[in-house]
């Protein structure tokens, strides 16, 4: 009997469920550029992460708001290796104070102080930004292919079902 494959989206979820890093690549007048972030997931297809505005990548995405990105577990095996892989938009969210508690809230075991202190230091620290990817495509390795063939292949990720399961986390 064959080995059995988890599907794509369920392994999706199961990686965003269990990472808390998004490596994020950008692209400026400079070239291309990554930089390792925590994030928040969210539906209905969002990853919130926060950064200074004059980062390199902060500025690259107000000069152009396409990225992609890799969300992985790197203390795994190279047998056991898989992550998300994606691309979409990325833009600043200003003055919204319910998506700013979103994210504190689900990255709080990553905080240093109880969230009214992280709240009321975002909210005051110059330059510090919110910032909400809205994902177009994900994908994941294609195992069966990667296993049977030696190809290292991808399967496209159901968006909507990867970010309303990992919302449902939220919920219980």
């Amino acid at each position: 009997m064959g080995q059995e494959f988890t599907e794509a989206t369920d392994r999706a979820i199961s990686i965003l469920r269990e990472n808390r890093y998004v490596t994020l690549a950008t692209v400026d007048a400079a070239g291309p550029w990554a930089a390792a972030l925590a994030f928040a997931p969210a539906a209905p297809g969002y990853l919130y992460f926060a950064s200074q505005n004059d980062s390199r990548h902060g500025l690259a995405i107000a000069g152009d708001a396409r990225v992609a990105g890799v969300i992985y577990n790197s203390t795994i095996t190279s047998d056991e290796a898989d992550g998300v892989q994606f691309s979409g938009t990325a833009t600043a969210v200003e003055d919204d104070d319910q998506q700013l508690l979103l994210f504190l809230k689900r990255t709080g075991d990553l905080l240093i102080d109880p969230l009214e202190e992280e709240f009321a230091f975002f909210k005051q620290a110059e330059g510090l930004t919110l910032y909400r990817i809205t994902v177009a495509a994900a994908y994941v390795l294609d195992q069966k292919r990667y296993v049977e063939e030696a190809v290292d292949a991808r399967e496209e990720v159901n968006v909507s079902r990867l970010f309303a399961e990992t919302e449902a986390r939220y919920a219980e």
